[in-house]
């Protein structure tokens, strides 16, 4: 099929052309005033086809052009009319009778001009042995005004005929699409999506598409085709690192364009669409036996980019749906531990359409990292999940894992696996948003290794900054990072009860590892060592959570965060102090 690329890309060329000249041969054939012509035009007039086929049945006008020609032999005339479209230029023979005109017939719509045939004219001349030079000349000159008049106004009526056609169906599909996009935003999946999609190119084209998916190998991988299509006449995958953010609709056009992309000549002179999700090529759409130019890729670049902006904006739900069920999971499950674990884990597998998941927190002792908990769920080969450094992920087709940190020297990787088939890109989200969530709640509910001090029984009612002091540096500041809670009554007439629940509540809802202390003669706070953010937002989502079951819900809580070595205790808990009597977290 490829060869020299130039003869490639005009063999091309001529068959993209194809049906183009079918097309204006038909609007000619229907052309009443061609037909009327035939019959009353003085001079004989035939229109062959470039495979020397007549458009019209039966012969018209003065003596028997047609018979004329015939007798002409085949190879011959065939040369004529080649040399005639080839070079563009008119030419003039004589064939029995008649003085025949060979004028080349094109369609010049389109940026190159498509050759339609030639326009023949034939003027008798009678007794031609014994005619003399002048009147061979005169009808020369007949033949050659007739032609140039003739061949104009036939061109200019398949222009104007072929554009308002075009028009037409622009206008047609200009409609078409609007009612696609419509439909498009209705749609909950991206399968829907891209089937849709399909759907148009293929009725507004009379194409055969297929479409690719690229899974986390960064392979595009065979995923669907239309009803009635030939998936056997398409490769099942196709190497894509070298169009991972290829966005604009594209056509490989020789062997050696084929060979830098790894895909098999069977791929060669068909368009592909790009669909980029979050500058990551994550659909390519193949789209064969279809012409290839400006107002096709303008057509299919902007049904790329909608289905573009709707899967992205439908992985976006994906993420935050799987978000707001961990959240209902984690922060206010009365469930155990494990089973909260259990819960939060099909969860995940559902929305990532994972067959297990695997869970594993490591700590770092001499240098090595030391699995201290591992849970699965789904029937995992092993309960381990692989370490994966903190804020890096690990990818193959059929599993990924991902690494995030909670706390000093601590990372919690989540895995998932999948039984057959390969993961959507999609999947590379949800489980880096699984993994940060599943790294907060765990923690704000776990034993850490690393106890900054455990406190003993009764000393509760000391003054938390008289324990942020033992947590000092030489210049007074407090050596470690994290944040600092505290939990104060709405009111200044609190109950002398109000002390006892507020510590009981943090007693039940932070780690052993925490350091509480009274805040005043109501309040109480809780040191968090380590902690980001994140952990000091869910450690107070489930604070005022627990308040509200316990009947405490005139109570305020603030969260001051701070750095290593750079405030006192005392300023730490003035902001803290702050926060919570303005609401602020």
């Amino acid at each position: 099929m490829f060869g020299n690329d130039a003869l490639e890309k005009r063999a091309y060329a001529i068959d993209a052309a194809g049906n183009l000249r079918a097309e204006a041969i038909q609007i000619l054939r229907s052309r009443r005033w061609l037909q009327e012509l035939r019959l009353r035009f003085e001079l004989s007039l035939e229109i062959l086809d470039t495979d020397l086929g007549h458009l019209f049945q039966g012969a018209a006008g003065p003596g028997d052009l047609r018979a004329a020609m015939q007798g002409i032999a085949a190879p011959t005339l065939r040369e004529h009319v080649a040399g005639v479209i080839r070079s563009a230029k008119a030419k003039t023979i004589t064939a029995g009778d008649f003085r025949v005109r060979l004028s080349p017939l094109f369609v010049r719509a389109g940026e190159t001009p498509v050759p339609i045939g030639v326009v023949v004219i034939g003027d008798t001349l009678a007794g031609h042995h014994r005619a003399s030079a002048e009147s061979i000349d005169a009808a020369d000159r007949r033949l050659d005004i007739a032609s140039q008049w003739l061949v104009a106004a036939i061109e200019a009526e398949l222009d104007a005929t072929l554009k308002d056609v075009s028009d037409g169906r622009d206008v047609q599909r200009l409609a078409g699409g609007l009612d696609v996009v419509e439909a498009l935003t209705h749609l909950e999946t991206d399968r829907e999506i891209i089937a849709l999609v399909m759907e148009a190119v293929a009725l507004w084209y009379d194409a055969d598409v297929y479409a690719y998916r690229q899974d986390l190998s960064g392979a595009f991988v065979y995923y669907a085709c239309l009803p009635g299509g030939d998936s056997e006449r398409v490769p099942k995958q196709l190497p894509g690192h070298h169009i991972w953010a290829r966005g604009e609709v594209f056509s490989p056009e020789s062997r050696v364009e084929l060979d830098e992309l790894g895909w098999p000549v069977s791929m060669g002179h068909t368009l592909f669409v790009p669909i980029v999700v979050d500058r990551s090529t994550e659909c390519l759409l193949a789209v064969s036996d279809v012409r290839d130019d400006v107002g096709i890729r303008q057509t299919l670049g902007l049904l790329s980019h909608i289905a573009a902006l709707l899967l992205s904006d439908q992985q976006r739900r994906a993420v935050e749906r799987l978000q707001r069920r961990l959240s209902s999971l984690l922060l206010f499950s009365d469930a155990p531990f494990h089973a909260t674990a259990r819960l939060a884990f099909e969860a995940v597998a559902a929305e990532a359409d994972a067959s297990s998941v695997q869970f594993t927190v490591f700590q770092q002792h001499g240098g090595n990292e030391k699995p201290v908990l591992s849970l699965q769920w789904g029937g995992a080969d092993t309960d381990l999940a692989p370490f994966v450094e903190a804020d890096t992920t690990s990818l193959a087709p059929a599993s990924i894992a991902v690494g995030i940190s909670a706390g000093s020297d601590t990372t919690v990787v989540l895995s998932l696996k999948r039984a057959s088939g390969a993961f959507a890109p999609v999947v590379q989200k949800l489980a880096r948003s699984a993994a940060s969530m599943l790294g907060i709640w765990l923690s704000g509910s776990l034993l850490g290794s690393i106890e900054l001090r455990v406190p003993e029984a009764g000393e509760y009612g000391a003054e938390l900054v008289q324990r942020l002091r033992k947590q000092v540096d030489r210049f007074g500041h407090v050596r470690i990072s994290g944040a600092l809670a505290v939990i104060l009554p709405q009111t200044q007439t609190a109950a002398g009860h109000t002390l006892d629940e507020a510590v009981d509540l943090l007693e039940h809802h932070v780690r052993p590892s925490d350091v509480i202390g009274a805040v005043g003669s109501a309040g109480a706070g809780v040191l968090l060592p380590d902690a980001t953010r994140d952990v000091a937002t869910a450690v107070v989502g489930r604070l005022l959570h627990a308040a509200r079951e316990k009947g405490l819900v005139a109570v305020r809580v603030g969260v001051a965060m701070f750095a290593a070595a750079s405030e006192s205790p005392e300023a730490v808990l003035e902001r803290a102090l702050m926060n919570a009597r303005r609401g602020s977290v």
